[in-house]
């Protein structure tokens, strides 16, 4: 993406954008699909889509995680349901 109509220098909005182009790209794979389209369209599009994904993950940051505080399972016992211990 060159920066037409969001700046280079924002790396936020420009991710988002291509975010939005590749879900925009697999729902056309999808339809294609559906469609019964040959190959080379549906691979088009999931290659737009895979490209478009691609430079999203470039342009954001690595997910940090904290681990959880000892003690805490509030929520693996919201996974798990009411009445049910955490783990099991």
């Amino acid at each position: 993406m060159s920066g037409y109509l969001v700046p280079d220098t924002d790396r936020h909005d420009r991710a988002s954008a291509l975010s939005c182009l590749g879900t925009v790209a697999l729902e056309r794979f999808a339809d294609a699909r559906a469609a019964g389209e040959g190959e080379p369209l549906l691979l088009e599009h999931l290659n737009a889509a895979l490209r478009s994904y691609r430079q999203f993950l470039e342009l954001t940051p690595p997910m940090t995680t904290r681990p959880a505080a000892p003690g805490n399972t509030s929520s693996a016992s919201s996974i798990a349901g009411p009445g049910t211990p955490a783990g099991h």
